[in-house]
């Protein structure tokens, strides 16, 4: 069997319409990118000291997460990967004017941390989703963006994501 995207749509729309048989959420999405990004923890010790640095890569909402943590050098490195992270899956990079503080990281009520874009980066993701993860290791913090278009945004019964996708 060929995997595609297609494919995928279609095996995620059967997998939400086992959760709930009544009514299926008919909304896919689609991966069209992604980005990486790994930051070294040790070298975020002597930056969570300068504020110029700080300033420059972190929204108060941030800076309030950060400081609020135990090793706050932890916290910044992992906010440091997802903004890079999210700027390689956006295709941006510095070259197109998005700075980082048009990416903000914040977690939602489950703690999952979300990707909240403002300025010429919201641009860039117009009618997307963004998905990010952020994980540790002792000497690392890794994060990884998948930025995703969404198909037949509607609620109905039964599955219209798997003929939406068929069609793609």
């Amino acid at each position: 069997m060929e995997f595609t995207l297609s494919t995928f749509a279609t095996l995620q729309c059967k997998l939400r319409e086992r959760a709930n048989p009544i009514y299926a959420v008919s909304r896919c999405a689609l991966p069209i990118s992604s980005g990486i990004d790994i930051a070294v923890i040790e070298r975020f010790k002597a930056n969570v000291r300068d504020a110029a640095f700080v300033e420059r890569l972190l929204t108060n909402r941030e800076k309030a997460y950060v400081f609020a943590k135990r090793r706050p050098h932890r916290h910044l490195a992992g906010r440091f990967a997802a903004k890079e992270a999210v700027m390689k899956a956006l295709g941006t990079g510095w070259d197109k004017g998005v700075g980082w503080k048009d990416i903000e990281v914040v977690n939602d009520s489950n703690g999952r941390p979300c990707a909240a874009l403002r300025s010429k980066a919201a641009s860039f993701a117009a009618g997307k989703e963004i998905f990010l993860s952020i994980a540790y290791t002792k000497e690392a913090a890794c994060a990884f963006a998948v930025i995703s278009t969404v198909i037949v945004p509607t609620l109905r019964r039964g599955n219209a994501c798997g003929a939406a996708a068929r069609s793609l």
